[in-house]
């Protein structure tokens, strides 16, 4: 029914009654004010979708309170769906989809189940699921997947590059996180979740510059980062906190604050200086993959698929002495039926006490092939040790067994563990 001329006055008029009541405007036609029974006053807008007739069931939409939105921007709102309507669309739909549409959070478990579970290599799955349960979720995972924008994207990339420990930035794990998330973007737009016109908001955030240079630790550097392995295992490595820091009157004593490293994590450091390996290959390393009567490595899915490397005895050494207590060599400090997510607290306490500025866990790789170098171990050796080129499994164990890259890992080792101090 058309009423009078909807105004702020006329607000003001409307007292509350026994039942639900709508004013419709007098020049706008669905435009209305509801009242409840509760005196609580509502802008809404009821039109036919689709440009229907009298067939077509009406819909009514809630603009917003009458409160907190003037008579003035409720009218322009309610021209703006009518004129939708017009063209024959259904804004009301669209509400209704926004509401069933999926999070950010939802859905990437959809797609790491369904798609990066069945399709990509243990290592990956691991990494995405990090990033997801870390960094991503917890940052936008509240959003809708259809609704989050350049701006948002942004807002998270900038937020995880300078969530480093003690001032670092972390642009290179920002860069990595964008690539998961424009992954799961185009994930959702095969799956016809998102719209035909959705634009993925990943590929329009530039990306930090990655101007990292390898650092090679010196015989000098080996030296103290061994000095600090040791005693991170026997007393702690000190670590320290402004006396007048939040909640520092209530830390342990001065000579109580020491970072203990456990063995698992101590053997990770040096098991990766030791073969040259990746780090996501020593994390997730299991038990049944390692050799000890060939002396191998023998992983069935690396970053260049299926690896064989090569033990040397001081590695060895290393892996015959870890705690045994799951199906993984470096276990999880909270479930041990699962790897260890990361050491890089570990790292950081061992380069504070070494007193080394800045050296990345893949550094320790760059490390084992320069000793390499230094050892007179020729590049093609190198390159084998470190996996760089791909053979076949069995052409792997017989070359492995008794050809120079057994005595290229046991040279680089021996260097190794003499600069270490074992």
């Amino acid at each position: 029914m058309i009423g009078t001329f909807l105004s702020r006055s006329f607000i003001d008029q409307v007292e509350p009654g026994g039942k639900p009541v709508v004013h419709y405007d007098a020049q706008l036609k669905g435009f209305g004010l509801r009242g409840m029974p509760s005196g609580y006053k509502s802008w809404i807008v009821e039109y036919r979708p689709y440009g229907g007739g009298r067939r077509v069931g009406s819909r009514r939409m809630v603009l917003g309170s009458a409160a907190t939105l003037t008579a003035e921007e409720a009218r322009k709102e309610a021209k703006r769906i009518l004129a939708l309507v017009r063209l024959g669309g259904d804004p009301a739909k669209g509400r209704e989809s926004d509401r069933e549409a999926p999070t950010v959070r939802e859905f990437s478990r959809k797609f790491m189940d369904d798609h990066v579970r069945e399709k990509r290599k243990r290592r990956t799955v691991v990494m995405y699921q990090d990033h997801f349960d870390r960094l991503i979720n917890p940052l936008i995972g509240s959003l809708k997947i259809h609704l989050v924008t350049k701006s948002d994207v942004s807002s998270m990339h900038r937020k995880i590059a300078k969530s480093g420990q003690g001032g670092r930035r972390r642009e290179g794990s920002a860069n990595r996180v964008l690539t998961t998330l424009s992954s799961m973007f185009g994930f959702a737009s095969r799956e016809d979740v998102l719209p035909d016109n959705f634009v993925n908001p990943v590929t329009r955030v530039e990306r930090y510059p990655e101007n990292y240079t390898a650092h090679y630790l010196t015989f000098e550097e080996l030296t103290k980062v061994g000095a600090a392995l040791r005693m991170g295992e026997a007393i702690g490595i000190p670590w320290r906190i402004g006396e007048t820091a939040r909640g520092s009157k209530h830390l342990a004593k001065p000579e109580n604050r020491r970072t203990i490293i456990d063995p698992h994590a101590a053997a990770a450091v040096r098991l990766l200086l030791l073969t040259g390996a990746r780090k996501g290959e020593i994390l997730n390393l299991r038990w049944d993959e390692v050799d000890f009567e060939r002396k191998l490595l023998l992983l069935p899915d690396s970053k260049t698929g299926e690896k064989t490397i090569p033990l040397n005895s001081f590695a060895l050494a290393v892996l015959a002495n870890i705690p045994r207590i799951g199906p993984y060599v470096i276990p999880g400090r909270r479930d041990p039926d699962k790897p260890r997510g990361n050491i890089q607290k570990t790292w950081l306490s061992i380069l504070r006490q070494a007193g080394i500025a800045h050296a990345r866990i893949h550094d320790l790789r760059h490390t084992h092939a320069s000793v390499g170098v230094a050892q007179s171990v020729g590049l093609a050796i190198i390159g084998k040790i470190l996996g760089h080129t791909s053979t076949a499994m069995t052409a792997r164990y017989s070359h492995l067994e008794t050809n120079p890259v057994r005595r290229g890992s046991e040279k680089i080792g021996r260097s190794i563990s003499k600069a270490m101090g074992h």
